[in-house]
């Protein structure tokens, strides 16, 4: 819920939420740590740990609040795009208190379990991991399933503080089934005002805070977003999680996503739309009396509700026109899923400067795409430029997404400006950069419109536009070529989105792109190797062991963050925004560490012939392998999803992966607990463990994230994740030799 806020209100991207997901993860990896330094099984567990129950319950409506009002304070213009250092700073003071009270409950868990049950730390610390898994998994599929379906944030926050003051005052008091009974339903009637008062002002207060001098018509809640309606002037804006997606009414954007593209085609009688209907781009096309079926898909519902509700009446009406089909689906996956073939194509969608937008403008997209073109059929799309000058950047942009087209369709036709068109064709005859054949057909057409219009087209098309456009698209030598699994765009979207704000990010990722992969794998093997020489000539020998086991939890974290983000942007590139599927899969990968953390507990307790370290150098081998295995199998089905494989696909393949990739990280930490902590009486090793495992966490969530992914891709990626997997196995079982001739001697 914390990060669904800070995503709506920084308009959070992958790097935003990379900088979210580290702050969160660092935060409670000092709570860990600095807990096992700190506490002792002598001090009073019960109080400490009621305590800070109430703090993690009572922080959350404060936590929600201060993003609210960091924006308002600092923003110049509500909606505006904030800088990365803004999202840094920010997440990290709002998330501080929250998290270093998780981190540090974890460790007095871990203390209070071993004492009320009188078992060893091990135990202890492998049974409160799987609790915390199993936990993650439940609460993460009830939020997004249920409680963000039908409660604002202050709302489930409110709750979530009253059930953990249930369980404070229930530890206080050692309250039996019959007491805890009793408070529960105090508890329950006191949510009732909460609910249906506090809650509804203060999201109220918030949003108003948010939308400083604008006047709010609406706010909607959907499985997708946040959506705000605002209204100023005579202009009525939709935001999708703080980012503007349409203006009512947006004539111009409107004539010209629809207009430019089917002028190019002779006689259009079946178009696709992909997203534009909130803008009135349904109604364009509607003018044409070619026009025989219109097929408009729209991921959200909520969105073109919003916009029937709020647009003008004619542009409302047209949507019952018997030529209108409407999709509530994504729109990659419809044209998966159709058989049908269509004259126009036209995509009306942002920038692909998030890796969700990235797949509709990859080279598997615009396959997909061609093959669902009719005869002299035309694919168009839209992208932000400049009607003069174009910085090298942005030119690096649009000449990656022109080189990505070629590689599908032999003919392209350009349009400059802002937005710069493109339209792509398998045939020449189904393109024209003639603006008076343009203009002919518009005449002939009688298209009553006031932005597309006869006087613009010479300018816009003049011959040293023209040939100042192509010349800066002609593709360079080192030009790549966009992939679902190599997702450069997004990488060219972090460079302009950090070029805005002059930071230096912008030019290091600039550099870092030009580096070869081979460079990465020898760096890494030298960093290993490194890392294993000087563990070898500092830790002590009776300590080896130990030192083995933190570096090998550090490892696995990061290993565990590659897979998941690995997991979800193949799903991604299939499905889009299918949150709910999401959230099944993230629970499934949680469940998958719980199994593995008690089948972790379960071998240590019966009498194997394998000690500790080994079972950790060989489960360190498996994780070494899960990541290109994981990649192989997740990426081989966008090479068979069609109409009916995706449905056992998303239902069934993609979940056993999630199961499966959570399983050996689960196992690890269970037989590293083994190692970190010997006697009966918990070691700080335990904090350190989980504190190892959360901070390689968020090292994985922003390298990976503002870096890995958008520069080198998925496989590369993946590869990498694999070899720091190698030293870390080689060195546990080194250390397991070392750990049998002391006990020899």
């Amino acid at each position: 819920m914390l990060l669904r806020e800070l995503m709506v209100i920084f308009q959070g991207n992958e790097l935003s939420v990379g900088i979210m997901l580290a702050a969160w993860l660092v935060w409670s990896a000092c709570g860990s740590f600095l807990t096992s330094r700190l506490v002792q099984q002598r001090h009073p567990l019960i109080r400490r740990i009621a305590f800070l129950e109430i703090v993690c319950g009572a922080i959350l409506p404060v936590a929600i609040w201060i993003p609210y009002m960091a924006r308002a304070h600092w923003q110049s213009i509500p909606g505006e795009l904030l800088s990365p250092t803004f999202v840094l700073a920010v997440s990290l003071f709002d998330l501080s208190i929250f998290c270093v009270s998780s981190g540090a409950l974890f460790v007095l868990a871990v203390l209070f379990y071993e004492s009320s049950y009188e078992t060893t730390g091990q135990v202890a610390a492998s049974s409160a991991y799987l609790l915390d898994a199993l936990g993650s998994a439940l609460g993460g599929i009830v939020a997004s399933t249920l409680l963000l379906r039908y409660c604002n944030s202050f709302q489930i926050a409110f709750q979530i503080f009253l059930l953990n003051l249930l369980i404070a005052v229930s530890l206080v008091a050692r309250l039996r089934t019959k007491g805890i009974a009793v408070l529960a339903l105090v508890e329950a009637v006191l949510a009732i005002p909460v609910l249906i008062i506090l809650g509804p002002q203060l999201q109220h207060t918030a949003q108003q805070q948010l939308w400083s001098g604008f006047q709010i018509l609406d706010i909607r809640d959907s499985i997708y977003g946040k959506l705000t309606v605002v209204e100023s002037n005579t202009m009525r804006t939709i935001y999708d999680n703080g980012s503007p997606i349409a203006n009512i009414p947006d004539r111009a954007s409107a004539e010209e996503n629809v207009h430019y593209a089917m002028l190019q085609h002779p006689f259009p009688k079946r178009v696709l739309l992909i997203g534009g209907g909130a803008s009135g781009s349904v109604s364009e096309a509607l003018k044409y009396a070619s026009l025989q079926r219109l097929d408009y898909v729209e991921l959200d519902p909520t969105i073109l509700s919003l916009f029937l509700k709020y647009a003008p009446p004619g542009d409302a009406r047209d949507f019952s026109d018997p030529r209108v089909h409407v999709h509530y689906v994504d729109g990659r996956h419809f044209l998966i899923a159709t058989q049908d073939l269509f004259d126009e194509i036209i995509l009306c969608l942002p920038d692909p400067q998030t890796a969700q937008m990235n797949r509709f403008y990859t080279k598997e997209f615009f396959q997909l795409a061609k093959k669902r073109l009719a005869h002299n059929g035309v694919l168009a799309l839209q992208l932000q430029s400049s009607e003069d000058f174009v910085n090298p950047d942005l030119a690096d942009f649009l000449r990656c997404i022109h080189h990505t087209i070629e590689q599908v369709f032999p003919h392209i036709a350009i349009l400059p400006g802002n937005p710069l068109h493109l339209f792509a064709a398998s045939e020449s005859t189904a393109l024209t950069e003639s603006p008076e054949l343009l203009i002919s057909r518009l005449q002939e057409r009688k298209l009553n419109t006031q932005y597309v219009r006869e006087y613009f087209l010479p300018y816009r098309m003049s011959p040293d536009r023209m040939s100042r456009i192509e010349q800066l698209l002609r593709a360079r030598p080192d030009t790549p070529v966009n992939h679902d699994l190599r997702p450069v765009a997004y990488y060219f979207g972090i460079v302009l989105w950090n070029r805005q704000f002059k930071s230096g990010f912008a030019e290091f990722l600039k550099r870092a792109a030009v580096i070869p992969a081979s460079s990465l794998f020898i760096g890494v093997l030298l960093l290993s190797a490194l890392s294993c020489a000087g563990l070898l000539l500092l830790a002590r020998p009776q300590k080896l062991q130990r030192a083995s086991a933190l570096w090998s939890m550090a490892t696995t974290g990061f290993t565990l963050m590659s897979l998941q983000m690995s997991l979800l942007l193949t799903f991604q590139a299939i499905y889009g925004y299918l949150y709910h599927q999401l959230a099944i899969l993230i629970g499934m990968f949680m469940a998958g560490i719980a199994v593995g953390t008690y089948l972790g507990m379960a071998n240590r307790r019966t009498a194997s012939h394998w000690s500790a370290s080994q079972l950790a150098g060989i489960n360190q081998g498996i994780l070494a392998l899960s990541s290109p295995l994981v990649l192989l199998v997740a990426s081989a089905t966008l090479r068979h999803a069609g109409p009916i494989s995706t449905q056992w696909i998303s239902q069934a393949l993609f979940p056993a992966l999630a199961l499966a990739t959570g399983i050996p990280g689960g196992y690890q930490f269970s037989v590293l607990a083994a190692i970190c902590v010997r006697t009966r009486e918990a070691h700080p090793g335990v904090g350190a463990l989980y504190a190892l495992d959360l901070a390689g966490g968020a090292l994985g969530a922003l390298l990976l994230a503002a870096f890995l992914i958008p520069v080198f891709g998925l496989w590369t990626t993946a590869w990498l994740t694999s070899f720091a997997n190698v030293a870390p196995a080689l060195l546990a079982f080194y250390a397991a030799h070392q750990a049998k001739l002391i006990a020899q001697h």
